[in-house]
């Protein structure tokens, strides 16, 4: 399995389970792993308005489609509480998702809002999280 930010990624053996990441402050979180976890599942859950449950299910698909539509689904009036139940683990994903689509130019009210709830929600630690990825990638 691959961390949602392509970072780190496991290996599931008959000697155990190994990770292997590129940061040394990676973190391996056991529950993500469910037979349940499907594209399917998630655009159910974001159908029955179990926004939260959708967008951590997408995440950690990594699937950015299935991401983006989770966003999507989302009311404006409930984007706050979204934001606030994602997981920190998954916030720069998230953010990755975000950025890319506003290049189309849609909607970038809605993803600004987006934005501005994940960094209300998130502080300091997904900015400088987000930042630091970022500015290394285009080094």
């Amino acid at each position: 399995a691959f961390a949602p930010t392509g970072r780190a990624f496991t290996v599931a053996t008959t000697e155990g389970v190994f990770l292997y990441a590129l940061d040394r402050s990676a973190s391996f979180d056991p529950t993500d792993l469910a037979l349940d976890v499907t594209p399917a599942n998630a655009a159910s859950l974001a159908r029955r308005g179990e926004y939260a449950a959708a967008l951590a299910m997408a995440l950690r698909l990594n699937d950015a489609d299935l991401i983006g539509r989770c966003i999507d689904a989302v009311p404006h009036g409930e984007i706050q509480l979204i934001a606030q139940s994602v997981a920190e683990v998954h916030l720069q994903r998230l953010l990755e998702v975000l950025a890319a689509r506003t290049e189309d130019g849609q909607a970038l009210e809605y993803l600004m809002i987006w934005c501005k709830a994940l960094f209300v929600a998130h502080g300091r630690y997904g900015l400088q999280e987000f930042l630091s990825h970022s500015l290394a990638a285009c080094m």
